[in-house]
């Protein structure tokens, strides 16, 4: 699966607020991918159902960052926080774009 900020952003409105979309160790962008997601990349499973692996858009490599430094990040996240995170991003981050 590529991985773009619509169609995730997307997946998220679709999402009751209080939704949790990711807990402990399990990035929103995990749940949406069904892979798993590091600071700048991806797996995924691509149509013929082999994981590949991919890098992070410079967006998701921001996003991920402040998932993972946000207060309580040992908490679940719902969408409602995951949408205000992609529409107020913190700072930029030390992490090499």
């Amino acid at each position: 699966m590529r991985l773009t900020r619509h169609h995730f952003i997307a997946w998220l409105e679709n999402k009751k607020p209080r939704a949790r979309v990711g807990a402990e160790t399990r990035c929103p962008i995990d749940m949406y991918t069904g892979g798993s997601t590091g600071s700048k990349s991806y797996t995924s499973k691509n149509s013929q159902g082999h994981l590949e692996s991919r890098t992070l858009p410079k967006w998701a490599v921001q996003f991920v960052y402040d998932v993972d430094h946000r207060p309580g990040y040992w908490s679940s996240i719902t969408a409602q926080r995951a949408l205000r995170l992609l529409e107020h991003p913190n700072q930029p981050t030390k992490v090499d774009f």
